[in-house]
């Protein structure tokens, strides 16, 4: 047992059906540092006062989600971290043991993944919703926090471009094409066109594309377009219409949604636009759609095969489309360069690739090889090479040298080696016929040495 200065000892007490382990006071009350265990199992680990939460502390609840700030009478105030068991939480003021004030909420990677401020527990004013992706919802919310209203914004990843109007749980039900000008405490500005045309949440079916297939995405129209391709036989293409940085969203691929087993089942011919959105689903743009005439409301699809890319294919929450495959950059693309991506089929597993692909990954893979061997060869000529190396001087030599334009002919610029002596240096004849070197070791006595000699190659380095 502690005193009342709080020296802490172990100590187990039970009142009721709680448990308590830690110091006390000299009424046997929690006091000091313990761990309070309740009959649900949920238990609290910190600091009492007299048989209240005061001080730092931590609960932990039934679910395995914690709770953890600083405690006074018995309730957390001020900065709180809400943990769930996934390992996301929320970060944020606390009033009397609710969340009450300026948060921000991180997933189980440490992504931010909201931002606004909460009221009673409940996400109150103008939030941010951060997607994956790089897109963002955006608005004032509604009583029941949620992002239900009629100034509701969903931005692109440029952090500008937005899609504005009547929202329900986050779901766009009517946006037109707006600029996102300034967040205020109450209120988003945005900059908005009265004749800009409409979008809605139309996610794709089996038998369904679009809605709309001739309407093109606001964003992917300001990055990339559709032309004939530089890759021979490839056909369109699809190109960066501005310089685009490397890790940049470009295209979306959307598609009607088909079961894998059902592409699986396919010939080869009929997948030329088919990309695997997961385990289940396939997206495909069936050739009556391949032509921009007929659909233009995703690019993605127009994107070549390369093995060495520029682009890569991820996941992307679409609010228009819903989950689909986006394109992003790898490395930076200038204005007019062809966006291509990797399909990287596994023609060696049991599902086989097209033939295009397999001949295209056979020649890339021989051309590979003999560049390998062409680099092989230099390699051992440049060992070779190496074996004509100059031998370590002595002294300090205080000159300078002069090369001709093919740097075979290398001579001192004063024409002696200002006095001093060189124990000795190599000296290379270069045969233009034999393509190498005819190395030889030349001893130098005098206190002066001429360099002079044509097709004589002096190599002198690493001097101490």
């Amino acid at each position: 047992m502690s005193d009342h200065n709080g020296k802490f000892e172990n100590f187990e007490k039970e009142k009721g059906e709680r448990k308590y382990e830690g110091s006390v006071d000299e009424n046997h009350l929690p006091h000091g540092r313990g761990t309070l265990t309740f009959p649900t199992g949920e238990r609290f680990m910190g600091k009492f006062q007299h048989g209240v939460k005061q001080g730092k502390g931590t609960y932990f609840f039934i679910d395995g989600s914690t709770l953890s700030g600083r405690y006074h009478n018995d309730s957390l105030q001020g900065p709180g971290v809400y943990t769930y068991e996934d390992g996301s939480r929320v970060e944020g003021n606390y009033v009397d043991g609710e969340l009450h004030g300026k948060a921000t909420e991180y997933d189980e990677d440490d992504n931010l993944i909201f931002s606004g401020s909460y009221k009673h527990n409940i996400r109150n004013g103008v939030c941010w919703i951060y997607k994956p992706d790089d897109g963002t919802l955006l608005g004032k919310v509604n009583q029941s926090g949620g992002m239900t209203g009629d100034n509701i914004g969903y931005i692109y990843p440029d952090e500008h471009t937005a899609l504005v109007g009547h929202f329900v749980e986050g779901r766009m039900i009517l946006g037109r094409l707006a600029q996102l000008r300034s967040v205020l405490e109450e209120c988003v500005v945005y900059g908005k066109r009265r004749d800009a045309p409409g979008y809605h949440y139309d996610e794709s079916t089996s038998t369904h594309i679009s809605s709309d297939p001739l309407l093109a995405d606001p964003y992917e129209a300001n990055l990339v377009h559709v032309e004939e391709s530089k890759i021979p036989c490839a056909n369109e293409g699809l190109f960066a219409s501005c310089d685009i940085e490397a890790d940049t969203v470009v295209s979306f691929y959307n598609g009607v949604r088909l079961s894998r087993d059902e592409v699986d089942l396919r010939d080869w011919s009929q997948n030329s636009n088919a990309i695997s959105l997961d385990d289940k689903t396939v997206i495909d743009v069936p050739a009556q759609f391949s032509s921009t005439l007929v659909y233009c409301a995703s690019l993605g699809h127009k994107a070549n095969h390369s093995c060495s890319p520029n682009a890569m294919y991820d996941a992307f929450d679409h609010p228009r489309f819903g989950f689909i495959k986006c394109i992003k950059t790898i490395k930076s693309v200038k204005q007019g360069e062809e966006i291509t991506v990797s399909y990287d089929f596994d023609y060696k597993g049991e599902k086989k690739a097209p033939e295009w692909y397999i001949n295209y990954e056979l020649r890339t893979k021989t051309r590979a090889f003999e560049a390998d061997a062409n680099r092989e060869s230099i390699q051992k000529e440049n060992e070779t090479l190496n074996e004509c190396k100059p031998k370590r001087c002595k002294y300090d030599l205080n000159y300078e040298l002069e090369a001709d334009v093919d740097g075979e002919n290398m001579q001192n610029r004063n024409g002696t080696l200002d006095g001093r002596r060189l124990k000795m240096f190599n000296r290379c004849d270069y045969n233009s016929e034999d393509t190498g070197w005819k190395c030889k070791t030349k001893s130098a006595e005098s206190e002066s040495c001429d360099l002079g000699t044509n097709d004589v190659r002096i190599l002198i380095s690493n001097f101490s």
